[in-house]
């Protein structure tokens, strides 16, 4: 993955964590504080409702007071007078006072006077539970005390619940004795219930307590509050529903209220949440997108101009291609260093190369005079014979027939004599030059191939050691040219068309012909060496990408005997193998001498002889005609 990937990995990864952190957070410590709050609120609104409902008893308390604690009450329950019923007890007063039910009861619970109205149709009607003449001793509305007491609570009936209110009958002081009990009542029917709901602005529900009712709170009668267990809360889709039964006058269970909460504060929550969690997220995005832009401009872009350069140089090796960024941060102390680290390696390749040239050099001067001692002393002894047959000639005994002949006082005899030995001897002084001069044209020869060993060694001092673009066909054509009579007699060479397609390698000329020459008779000595038939060597070329860099791979496969990995490894050792004697190197210094022009030489074992495959790597020269 490259680094602009990983960056943005990171990065996204970065911002995903932090939004699942947000998010966890969120759902694990504020959603919850959201949730509490509702229940919170639900729990004030139901206790609103409650409140709402003991504040009307309480207001229903003082207006039976008013009518308890009045002398013309007092009065009505001593002799029910008519005049009380005329101006008091009309229906109409009751009506507007929101009384269902007004009860006046003697001290014994005996009835004295009782209506019960219905708001709607504004008539009396019968109440069974106030119909009967004598209530019950132990009513728990009825009064016990001579001193002002009210009771309160709920109050179960035929007609539905009713908030019951009852006190003494006093006088105005509010002393006694007390003559009596007034009760008044007041339906909690569904016109109460809106106007609960009304009044708190919440969904209120009034429902028969379900089943048989039974005892669940001690009873209270002298609290002007309703009895009630304690809330009960639950999620029911859109609202809180908190629920609590409501007890009668006596503490048992009577009306379950429930009290429905909208459940605006976690859809704010929720809200909240989703718009702070969107408000992250897109603030994530433009932090990211700030990031990746400064990070792309101020490391990825220059780190990405600085592989291109490296791959650029690594694939043209070009000694001279450079980076020289511009920076005063570690890119650029970076940079800076790589384009030293490029100096040194160009500077060590040079010298790496020119030690492989004097290498090549004193090795093949090794060769030279190894070659010259050895021609020279054959040379030596072949002068002799020349000399040797000049010295037989008998030229200077004809000097005296010479002078003996020009005599004019020589007789005829004597001249046909000395004339018959002078021919004899130049017969076979002619005899003896011709042998003289086919011993010297021999020494020419030995002459000739001395002066072409001295030429070569000479050609190659004089050669330059930089590189150039250079066809390898026509370079393995000359090696092949240079071949002993004894390497062509051992070693049959196999050219494939590859090697003449094959692209222009960039190299030093006359160093990689030396090399060509070491890989060419190694072969050929390999067979001499072990006496075998007639070697075949075959080479093909090929292109490839190592490293990045366009090479051009030639390989010398031959057909010699199998080798272990030890015998091949020892190939490039100098001890092992002294290298060519005409030339004084060998696959050691080919191997040093490749290295140096940016290529690489190595053995295998060859799969299409089973024997060894030497592989050539050089540099291809770019953009290059020859």
């Amino acid at each position: 993955m490259s680094l602009r990937g990983r960056t943005l990995l990171i990065v996204s990864v970065l911002m995903l964590a932090t939004l699942g952190a947000v998010q966890l957070a969120g759902r694990l410590l504020v959603y919850p504080s959201f949730l509490a709050l509702e229940q919170d609120q639900a729990q004030r609104n139901a206790e609103r409702v409650i409140g709402v409902i003991d504040r009307e008893l309480a207001l229903f308390a003082t207006t039976c007071e008013d009518w308890a604690y009045w002398d013309d009450t007092y009065q009505f329950a001593t002799d029910l007078n008519t005049d009380y019923q005329r101006s008091s007890l009309i229906q109409t007063n009751q009506i507007s006072l929101k009384i269902n039910l007004l009860a006046f009861y003697d001290r014994s619970g005996k009835r004295l006077w009782a209506r019960a109205v219905d708001f709607d149709s504004k008539k009396s009607f019968p109440l069974d539970e106030f119909s009967a003449d004598q209530l019950p001793a132990d009513f728990p509305l009825l009064a016990r005390e001579d001193v002002p007491t009210v009771r309160a609570g709920l109050l179960n009936t035929t007609h539905g619940p009713m908030l019951a209110i009852s006190a003494p009958i006093l006088r105005s002081d509010r002393r006694g004795p007390r003559h009596g009990t007034l009760i008044m009542g007041r339906f909690l029917d569904a016109r109460a219930i809106r106007r609960i709901a009304q009044q708190t602005f919440l969904n209120v529900e009034l429902k028969p307590v379900a089943g048989t009712a039974g005892v669940i709170l001690p009873p209270n009668l002298t609290g002007l509050h309703v009895p009630h267990t304690d809330f009960r809360l639950a999620n029911t889709g859109q609202f809180v529903r908190a629920d609590a039964t409501l007890a009668d006058l006596t503490g048992r269970a009577l009306l379950d209220l429930i009290v429905n909460t909208p459940r605006e504060v976690s859809s704010r929550g929720r809200e909240a949440l989703r718009v702070s969690m969107l408000s992250i997220a897109l603030a994530g995005l433009g932090i990211t997108a700030i990031l990746l832009w400064l990070l792309n401009r101020s490391v990825l872009v220059p780190v990405s101009r600085l592989t291109r350069v490296v791959r650029r140089i690594g694939a043209g090796d070009d000694d001279h291609a450079r980076l020289r960024l511009k920076r005063n941060d570690e890119i650029g102390e970076l940079g800076n260093e790589f384009d030293r680290m490029l100096d040194r390696i160009a500077d060590a390749r040079r010298r790496l190369l020119s030690e492989s040239y004097r290498s090549g050099a004193n090795e093949m001067a090794g060769g030279v005079i190894n070659d010259l001692r050895e021609a020279l002393g054959p040379l030596r002894e072949r002068l002799e014979q020349p000399l040797r047959l000049l010295d037989r000639s008998q030229t200077a005994s004809q000097q005296p027939l010479f002078h003996e002949l020009n005599d004019p006082a020589i007789s005829r005899h004597r001249q046909s004599e000395i004339t018959q030995i002078l021919q004899d001897q130049s017969q076979e002084n002619a005899i003896l030059i011709a042998e003289a001069r086919s011993e010297l044209r021999a020494i020419r020869k030995a002459l000739e191939k001395l002066q072409d060993i001295v030429a070569e060694y000479s050609r190659f001092i004089a050669s330059s050691s930089a590189s150039e673009a250079i066809a390898i066909d026509g370079l393995i054509q000359q090696a092949q040219r240079k071949m002993t009579p004894m390497s062509r007699a051992a070693l049959e060479i196999e050219v494939d068309s590859s090697v003449e397609r094959a692209p222009p390698v960039l190299a030093a000329r006359e160093i990689l012909l030396q090399v060509i020459n070491v890989l060419i008779e190694q072969a050929a000595k390999s067979r001499i060496a072990d006496a075998q038939p007639r070697r075949q060597l075959r080479i093909t070329a090929s292109t490839e990408l190592t490293q990045g860099r366009s090479m051009v791979h030639l390989r010398f496969d031959d057909n010699r005997a199998a080798l272990d990995s030890e015998e091949i490894a020892g190939l490039f050792k100098r001890d092992d193998h002294p290298g060519d004697a005409s030339h004084g190197l060998d696959l050691a210094w080919a191997e040093n001498a490749i290295l140096a022009m940016g290529g690489r030489l190595y053995a295998e074992a060859s799969r299409p002889y089973d024997g060894l495959v030497l592989h050539l790597l050089l540099v291809r020269a770019k953009n290059v005609e020859l």
